[in-house]
């Protein structure tokens, strides 16, 4: 009897043993309503797998996981994915996600070998790496509904479309930056001597294309967090410099 009991349990020990830990990503419960709306298409690298339904796609903030879209056989677009993340509420002594400026990465989840792959890289419309950057604002939700009227927005839209492709390393984000930190570059975007909203000015022109009359090496500071790419949070970096430089205004 001792004998076949201990086979039994050998038997149910190893099937555990081999039987492959569940690696899809939880649902992420809402933390702040500090928000921002991204999304794309998962374009995949030759060798890499194209997303079916049940694989996913998420957002961390270093080991932190932000946010989870899973990819289903009714969507239409098969590659699209659409991710709501949620950032740190600086009025409380938590951190609950990132702060403006600061890195987002993504991993992905294939379904058909139960494996997280973290070679995802960020990607815009020329195929180049970019670092995305946490660009979201706090929003407010009525607590009642208000009958005939369009449901109040949850989010803004994303303000860098950009797409993830799988299957190749992403450059690692700085871990210092936007805030005009070591990563930084100069906040006198237009050399003038002072850090002030003129500065910021050149930025959100370079943001939206319009950089007539943007010199070449205004647009060469533009990118004042230095995380790899000119946006809003660079504007908010020298928003919070104004003052730094002496004689200011």
């Amino acid at each position: 009897m001792a004998t076949r009991w201990t086979r039994f349990v050998l038997v149910i020990v190893c099937g555990l043993w081999a039987r492959p830990a569940a690696a899809q990503f939880d649902p992420v419960t809402p933390a702040t309503n500090v928000v921002e709306r991204l999304s794309g298409r998962v374009l995949s690298a030759e060798g890499a797998p194209v997303p079916e339904p049940g694989d996913q796609v998420a957002a961390f903030f270093g080991e932190q996981l932000l946010a989870v879209f899973t990819f289903t056989s009714t969507q239409t677009d098969p590659l699209a994915w659409d991710l709501l993340i949620f950032g740190d509420d600086e009025t409380t002594q938590v951190k609950e996600g990132p702060s403006r400026g600061e890195a987002i990465t993504f991993r992905f989840f294939d379904s058909s070998t139960n494996t997280v792959r973290q070679d995802v890289a960020p990607t815009n419309a020329q195929g180049e790496f970019v670092t995305v950057p946490f660009e979201g604002s706090e929003t407010f939700q009525f607590p009642f509904d208000i009958p005939g009227a369009p449901p109040f927005p949850d989010a803004p839209g994303p303000t860098v479309p950009f797409d993830l492709t799988l299957g190749v390393a992403a450059p690692t984000p700085p871990t210092t930056g936007g805030g005009g930190g070591p990563a930084g570059g100069d906040p006198d975007v237009n050399g003038d001597g002072r850090v002030d909203k003129h500065d910021a000015a050149v930025v959100m022109r370079v943001v939206i294309g319009a950089v007539r009359g943007v010199s070449s090496d205004e647009a060469s500071r533009a990118d004042v967090n230095g995380d790899g790419v000119v946006s809003t949070a660079d504007a908010i970096a020298i928003l919070s410099k104004r003052g730094s430089f002496p004689n200011q205004p």
